[in-house]
C-alpha cells in the first residue's frame, strides 16, 4: 500500500513539472533563442577574427602550462600578473579537448570556451533579471547583453574578462533573494 502512494505521489509530480513546463512553453523558447543568438554573435567568423591579440597567445600558453603540470608557468617562469582561476579553467579544456596545430589554429581553439562562458554568463543575467523584476526584465536584460558589442568581442576571443565576468553574475546570484526563497536574515556588521 506504501509502494502505491508512493508512486502515486510521484506521478503527481512528475505530472506538475511537465504542467510548468507547458505553462512557461513561451518563455523557455524565448530564453532558449537568446541563448541561440548569443552563441551565434559570438561564434560566427571565430576562426576569421582579422586579428589575434597578444594576451590570447599568452594565455594559451599559461593553459596548456597548467595543462600539462598544474603550473601557471609562463617561459620557465611562475605568472602571477593575474589570478589563476582562468588559467586553470583553461588549461581543463586543453587537456580535455588537446587542441592541435600551429599557434593560430590552438588559440582559434579554445576561443570556443569563452562562447560557452558568454552563453552561461547570458544565462546568469536572465536569473538575475527576472529576480529583480520578473521573467520580462529578464529576457530584456539577457537579450541586452547577447546584443552588447563588448561582450560580444570579448566573447569572441581568449580573454580572461569573460570568465570574471561570469564569475562576478554568479556571486551576485548567490546573495540576490530568487522567487521562492526567503530573504536571509541580515546580521550586523560589528
Amino acid at each position: 500500500m506504501k509502494h502505491d502512494s508512493r508512486r502515486q505521489e510521484g506521478e503527481t509530480g512528475r505530472q506538475t513539472i511537465f504542467t510548468r513546463l507547458r505553462g512557461n512553453a513561451g518563455l523557455i523558447v524565448a530564453v532558449l533563442a537568446i541563448a541561440l543568438l548569443t552563441i551565434f554573435l559570438r561564434a560566427v567568423n571565430l576562426r576569421a577574427a582579422y586579428d589575434i591579440f597578444l594576451d590570447e597567445i599568452t594565455y594559451l600558453f599559461l593553459a596548456e602550462s597548467v595543462a600539462e603540470n598544474l603550473g601557471v608557468r609562463l617561459h620557465g617562469e611562475t605568472f602571477y600578473l593575474h589570478p589563476p582561476l582562468f588559467f586553470y579553467l583553461e588549461g581543463a579544456f586543453v587537456r580535455l579537448f588537446s587542441p592541435a596545430g600551429e599557434i593560430v589554429d590552438r588559440v582559434y581553439a579554445v576561443r570556443a570556451l569563452n562562447v560557452a562562458l558568454a552563453v552561461d554568463s547570458g544565462a546568469v543575467v536572465f536569473l538575475l533579471g527576472r529576480a529583480a523584476a520578473g521573467p520580462l526584465a529578464g529576457l530584456l536584460a539577457a537579450l541586452i547583453y547577447a546584443l552588447d558589442p563588448l561582450s560580444i568581442r570579448l566573447g569572441s576571443r581568449n580573454m580572461l574578462e569573460v570568465a570574471a565576468i561570469f564569475w562576478v553574475l554568479v556571486g551576485l546570484l548567490v546573495i540576490m533573494p530568487l522567487p521562492g526563497r526567503d530573504r536571509p536574515e541580515r546580521t550586523a556588521l560589528w
